[in-house]
């Protein structure tokens, strides 16, 4: 739900970011849902978890090539992805993965 309402400026994008991080860690939501094309997600997928060989966030946003391409390479968004990785180095393997991908 955090979604449609929120396209369009920084500011948007910095507090749908600000408030997913506090659902995480205050509320210990474990899921992040995007609608997103397949494969370019699941290149990001990979980056926050670990997984991949993208030296940042940047890197593992740089696949979007299709329209909104705009909006997956604003810095809210990458800072967001860049966090994201942050939190899933610092806790325990046992935790569920932190980005759920839907096609």
């Amino acid at each position: 739900m955090l979604g449609e309402a929120s396209h369009g400026t920084h500011e948007f994008y910095q507090t749908r970011a600000e408030i997913t991080e506090r659902l995480i860690t205050e509320k210990g939501f474990s899921a992040v849902a995007v609608e997103a094309d397949w494969p370019d997600a699941y290149r990001v997928n990979r980056y926050v978890q670990g997984r991949d060989q993208d030296a940042d966030a940047a890197e593992a946003l740089k696949s979007f090539k299709r329209f909104p391409a705009w909006m997956w390479r604003k810095h809210g968004v990458v800072d967001f992805v860049a966090w994201l990785r942050r939190y899933n180095d610092s806790v325990p393997e046992t935790r569920p993965e932190m980005w759920i991908l839907r096609p």
